[in-house]
């Protein structure tokens, strides 16, 4: 970014505009990740594998 202007007035101006951009730029965001959670849930549940590996015999082994 460019330097800041030194006096109060303009300092405020910035900062409000750039709280504003903030704002819209937040919204944004939680309008992408709403969609993308959306996308995650319509989408069809991972097949399971075709095969397991076993790790060892016995009763509460996988």
């Amino acid at each position: 970014m460019s330097e800041l202007p030194p006096d109060l007035p303009r300092l405020r101006t910035v900062v409000t505009y750039l709280r504003g951009e903030l704002v819209r730029a937040e919204r944004a965001l939680n309008t992408a990740e709403e969609r993308e959670a959306l996308a995650a849930r319509r989408r069809p549940p991972a097949e399971p594998p075709a095969w397991l590996i076993e790790r060892g015999i016995g009763a509460g082994r996988l």
